[in-house]
């Protein structure tokens, strides 16, 4: 059997990091002399410089101040398929993901996730194609896909880039003639802007690296198209690109935990969800507020359904 290279890296370092981590749990390192040995809860976020990753340091630090009893560690995944697949493995004892991925997961009958809970809505996300290219002279995703040499993403294992390609299989168009570079988003950007990238394509916030550079971009989908996917492609819904006011689709984004973990932080007469919703509610910062607009979406009763 023929085993990937980078295949092969991305495992190295999965196991690495996996070994380094176990060993942190089992043997804490202590900072000063006679600090308590906390129990440690993980949470799985996303890539160093995306969004994700920065939410997951703004919530485990913030689960910090409020938990003296407990540890709070953000660790770098791929995004929201890996995160699932890591608290399906009880490897990690919260996570971020959009509602898409989760429920897929879910519903697997077979190899379903079970055991979880919603701890916090935190935001709506869309799907986003930055390119340098002038968007303007497409009438569709598809006229512009087809025109693709090579597209960025952080990772082909996560959900922004398995979602390109099934848009692609969807509107008719030959993904498998696209070169991908997988990068960070602050080295996408940069390849973007020199020409060696056409566009780079994300499922997430506006991501500020990019929606800052000139000349930038967002390719959204014909009317047509975006009436096709929201049929096809379940749990993601009609939006429009906050930038360009074009049509995309999106999706909530959850943070989540197995019942266990959540049960042992609740067991010490401090519901987690509760105190994240009271600690978050009385500060102003960008990722504050836009907690604190999905926690009032979802006060109305008519979309406790999503």
């Amino acid at each position: 059997m023929k085993i990937n290279f980078n295949e092969s890296i991305k495992l190295q370092k999965r196991l690495v990091i996996k070994f380094f981590l176990t060993l942190y749990l089992i043997f804490p390192i202590h900072t000063s002399i006679g600090q308590s040995n906390n129990e440690e809860f993980l949470l799985s976020s996303g890539s160093i410089d995306g969004n994700y990753y920065k939410v997951g340091h703004y919530i485990s630090t913030t689960l910090d101040s409020i938990y003296n009893e407990f540890g709070f560690i953000n660790v770098v995944s791929t995004g929201s398929i890996e995160n699932v697949r890591l608290l399906d493995e009880r490897f990690s004892d919260f996570a971020i993901s959009q509602r898409d991925v989760l429920l897929d997961n879910i519903y697997d009958e077979i190899n379903g996730i079970r055991n979880i809970e919603l701890v916090l809505p935190l935001f709506k996300e869309n799907f986003l194609v930055y390119s340098m290219d002038n968007s303007n002279r497409y009438k569709s995703f598809a006229d512009f896909a087809k025109n693709l040499t090579t597209i960025g993403v952080t990772s082909k294992d996560g959900y922004s880039y398995q979602f390109f390609i099934k848009l692609c299989k969807l509107t008719g168009v030959d993904s498998s003639n696209i070169s991908v570079i997988e990068d960070s988003y602050s080295n996408l950007a940069s390849k973007l802007k020199d020409g060696t990238l056409d566009a780079v394509t994300s499922f997430s916030l506006p991501i500020k690296i990019f929606e800052d550079l000139p000349d930038i971009n967002t390719v959204g989908l014909s009317p047509n198209e975006a009436s096709l996917v929201t049929n096809k492609i379940t749990n993601v819904f009609l939006t429009k690109n906050e930038t360009e006011k074009s049509l995309t689709v999106g999706s909530w984004t959850f943070l989540v935990g197995l019942d266990t973990s959540i049960s042992t932080i609740n067991d010490s007469g401090k519901n987690i969800s509760q105190q994240l919703i009271e600690a978050i509610r009385v500060k102003n910062d960008p990722i504050a507020n836009q907690i604190n607009e999905s926690l009032s979406f979802f006060k109305n009763k008519e979309n406790h359904r999503l």
